[in-house]
C-alpha cells in the first residue's frame, strides 16, 4: 500500500526483523512501553488483524507465540501483555494490521489487576444504562 509506514518497512532489510515468518515480521516498538517492547506486523496490507484473510492472520499470532518464546529468553519477564488497537477510536495509530507484545515485570505498575480494563475504567467508565443493568455477565467476576 502507498504511503503506509508499516508495509515500507516490510521492504527494508535494516535493521533485520528481530523475528519473522512468511507472513509476519517482528520489531521493536518504537516508543515502548516496557523493556522488550516488540511489534508483530502484518507482511499483507489490512487495517487491522480483523481484516486479514485466515491463513493470515494464524500467520501473525504463530509468530506472536514465537516472539514471546525469544522473549522468555532474552528478556525473562515476569508476564505480558498482548494489545491489539482497533481503529483510532481503541488508540490504532497505524492503520496497518499489527499486535503488540509487552513484556511485564513485578512491580512494573503499582496494581496490575484487571490490565486495561483497569485502565479503561478510570478513563471512561462504562454508561450504566436500565439495559446493561439488567444483564447478567455470563462469566463470574473475580
Amino acid at each position: 500500500m502507498e504511503n503506509c509506514e508499516f508495509c515500507e518497512l516490510a521492504k527494508r532489510e535494516d535493521p533485520a526483523p528481530f523475528a519473522e515468518n512468511d507472513y509476519a515480521y517482528a520489531i521493536p516498538d518504537s516508543t515502548p512501553l516496557s523493556v522488550g517492547h516488540t511489534l508483530v506486523i502484518s507482511r499483507r496490507h489490512a487495517t487491522n488483524v480483523f481484516m486479514l484473510p485466515h491463513e493470515d492472520y494464524m500467520g501473525v499470532w504463530d509468530l506472536v507465540r514465537t516472539v514471546k518464546m525469544k522473549l522468555d529468553e532474552t528478556e525473562r519477564p515476569d508476564g505480558y501483555t498482548i494489545g491489539v488497537n482497533v481503529e483510532p477510536v481503541a488508540g490504532q495509530v497505524v492503520m496497518h494490521a499489527h499486535v503488540h507484545i509487552m513484556p511485564r515485570r513485578l512491580g512494573d505498575v503499582q496494581h496490575a489487576r484487571g490490565g486495561v480494563r483497569r485502565l479503561l475504567m478510570k478513563v471512561a467508565p462504562a454508561a450504566k444504562t436500565a439495559e446493561t443493568e439488567s444483564k447478567k455477565p455470563w462469566f463470574k467476576a473475580w
